[in-house]
Order: C-alpha cells, then structure tokens, then sequence
C-alpha cells in the first residue's frame, strides 16, 4: 500500500527522484517478457553487473544499482552508513518500478547478508511478485584478481582485499527461496545463458 517517503512524496507515485534522474521507469521501455524481482547476489568481481546489463537488455529489465546510487547520491561517504542508506533507496525505486510493471534486477551490492536478501524477498511477495535471487558462486582470490584488473568507474573501496573482506562475512544463501546457485567463473555469455534458463518459466 503506497506510503510517504522522508521527502514528503507518496511511495506509490511512479518514479522518484532519483529515478526519474537516472532513466528508470521510462515509459519508453519495452514491455517485460515477464515481471520479476532478480537480485544478484555474490562477491565483488563475481560478475553482477555485467550479467546485470546482459538480463536488461534479454529480459527488458530495470537495473538498479546500490554502487551507482551511492557514487551518485553519498560521493563523500565511504563506510557502512552511506551503504545502508543507498540500499534504503533501491528498495524504494524498485517498489515503484515493480509497480509501474518493469522486470527489475538488484546490482551493485554483494548481498551478503540474510537479512538483506530477506528485505527484497519481502518486498516481491509484498506486491504479489516472483523472486529470484541468483547466486554468482565464486572463490575469493578469482575475485580478487578480476577486480585487480577492473578498469571501469568504481567506488573507492572496490580494491582487492574487498572480495576477501566481503568473503570472510558472507553468509551463503543455501536453501533460501527462490534461491539459483551459478557458477561465476563461466565466461560472461555463459553465465548469462544459465541465468536466463534458470528464471521462473524458462526451463
């Protein structure tokens, strides 16, 4: 049911602020193949986004990104505040592209906590729509030496000892539901493919 967001605007409206800054919820889109809520869940360097890109454009998706919301909105904010914060805000857009009938995938956070997957768990099953967390399974040090090489606009704390920092507290989501399990040293054409064959309605 639509709420009141911190700003004062409904949280059923269409699109917020930051949003309608970004492109989301374009009434240009086409229409998604099927509406869904995929979260991306794995080690920095296992592949999110670029899987990401690779459902936007074969789902007609919604990306939404925590990193890019963070880089975006807390430029100065390095730690765990600005984090949770920015995923305080990807939870409201994705409410309100999930409403608008987009297909939406969660990028640019690890997800590394039962806690967090179970909030965006809650948020689908909320508004009466499918979960899919994809679990991108990789070992630390691989990650490490793909995020060595990254040369692509990242934030600051995106260095090598990320993936271990990040492997040392993650809490594998074994059981959960709606749960697929991917092997992330696939190459990217093929982790895309597992992914997509993977979803409700594709086997």
């Amino acid at each position: 049911m639509p709420g009141v967001a911190e700003d004062g605007g409904r949280i059923g409206d269409a699109v917020s602020p930051f949003a309608s800054r970004t492109g989301y919820g374009s009434t240009h889109r086409p229409p998604a193949k099927r509406l869904m809520l995929i979260a991306l869940a794995g080690l920095p360097g296992a592949g999110k986004s670029t899987l990401a890109k690779g459902l936007q454009t074969r789902l007609h998706a919604e990306v939404v990104s925590r990193d890019t919301i963070r880089m975006a909105e807390f430029p100065e904010w390095d730690d765990r505040a600005a984090k949770r914060a920015a995923f305080e805000i990807v939870r409201l857009d994705v409410s309100l592209l999930l409403r608008t009938g987009a297909t939406v995938v969660v990028d640019g956070a690890p997800l590394s906590t039962r806690g967090e997957r179970h909030e965006l768990h809650e948020l689908a099953a909320g508004l009466g729509v499918p979960f899919v967390l994809l679990w991108l399974d990789l070992p630390p040090e691989v990650a490490a030496q793909r995020i060595a090489q990254d040369r692509h606009e990242a934030p600051p704390d995106r260095q090598p000892c990320l993936a271990h920092a990040v492997a040392g507290r993650f809490e594998p989501p074994v059981g959960e539901d709606g749960m697929v399990h991917l092997d992330a040293r696939l190459p990217a054409a093929g982790l895309l493919d597992a992914a997509v064959r993977a979803l409700p309605g594709r086997r």
